[in-house]
């Protein structure tokens, strides 16, 4: 994989220095959103929706990797939530930021969601239909798309990995019992399936 650390650096700006009291110094890297502006995108679905997302780029024409980001839980979250969360300076913004310092295309991607039927496939409908999108923008790599998933996104990035060519997934506390398929619109709630796995891991969803 190509370096790409030189046209990064042109938007980045690390934070120095020692806070007060003794706290550590502050690391994670600051973006301009000018240099690196936040891009809305659609992507056309296999059952005819459309998923969106929000974009990043390190400046330069690439082709850069990709990361995708996929948000924890099974609700939908709202289009502005995955925008703040792409900015510099959110709450949750390390993560999208840290891979825009290092040269990647961040991807935040929005689904639909899947509390009223875990098992439902239009949550992953829409991720597919992100990765997909992100492989033909001119400035990526195709061959360098990874996913960064974490609890029900390190489930859908899981299952990703058996749908779609990708050079890498990192899986953060991934919710198996959405994976294995322990958790459905029938079955207890995850609480109550974490406190005794084993007996609703049945032959049935092995």
């Amino acid at each position: 994989m190509k370096c790409y650390a030189t046209a990064a650096l042109a938007a980045i700006a690390f934070l120095s220095g020692t806070l007060a009291f003794g706290q550590p110094k502050v690391t994670r890297p600051e973006v301009s959103e000018k240099t690196c502006p936040l891009e809305v995108i659609e992507a056309p679905t296999r059952d005819k929706q459309k998923a969106t997302a929000v974009v990043r780029k390190p400046p330069g024409k690439g082709p850069f990797p990709a990361v995708i980001l996929l948000h924890a839980g099974m609700g939908r979250k709202e289009l502005e939530r995955g925008v703040d969360g792409a900015k510099q300076d959110a709450l949750h913004s390390q993560q999208h930021t840290r891979f825009l310092a290092a040269g990647y295309v961040t991807v935040t991607a929005q689904r639909r969601g899947s509390k009223s039927d875990p098992q439902s496939p239009d949550s992953m409908a829409d991720c597919l239909a992100v990765v997909e999108a992100v492989k033909k923008m001119p400035e990526v790599d195709p061959k360098s798309v990874v996913i960064f998933g974490h609890s029900g996104g390190g489930s859908f990035a899981l299952v990703l990995a058996g749908e779609t060519p990708l050079a890498a997934i990192a899986a953060g506390e991934p919710a198996t019992v959405l994976f294995t398929g322990m958790l459905t619109k029938d079955s207890p709630d995850q609480q109550t399936l974490m406190k005794d796995p084993k007996r609703y891991y049945t032959v049935s969803v092995r």
